[in-house]
C-alpha cells in the first residue's frame, strides 16, 4: 500500500502547471516530425551504405 503523498497548503497548482489540449497537440507533432526525421536519416544511412559497398 502505498503511503499519501503530502504537500503544504502553500503549493498550489497554478495554469502554468497544469497540461492543456494544446500542450498535448503541440507534443504530438513535435513527436512526428522527430518520428520523420529519424526515418529519413536511417534511409540516407542505408542509401549511403550501399553506395560505399558497391
Amino acid at each position: 500500500m502505498r503511503a499519501p503523498i503530502i504537500q503544504p497548503l502553500h503549493i498550489r497548482s497554478t495554469d502554468e502547471d497544469c497540461i492543456t489540449a494544446a500542450d498535448i497537440e503541440a507534443w504530438a507533432k513535435v513527436e512526428r516530425a522527430l518520428s520523420g526525421k529519424r526515418e529519413a536519416c536511417r534511409k540516407l544511412r542505408i542509401i549511403t551504405g550501399r553506395m560505399a559497398n558497391g
